[in-house]
């Protein structure tokens, strides 16, 4: 497992410290929400089968 900081921070329970995100890089940009990529497929799936794909 490769350690990309020591500087995260921690409480004594091992919680992240208010400020601190567990993933401080974050989400890349323009990523989808599950939920958003899930009813574009369904939404694609309904167009093909209505076009008679």
């Amino acid at each position: 497992m490769v350690e990309i900081g020591s500087e995260i921070e921690r409480d004594t329970s091992g919680r992240f410290m208010p400020g601190h995100s567990g993933n401080p890089a974050g989400k890349l940009p323009a990523t989808r929400n599950r939920k958003t990529a899930l009813m574009a497929a369904l939404r694609e799936g309904e167009a093909r089968r209505r076009r008679g794909w």
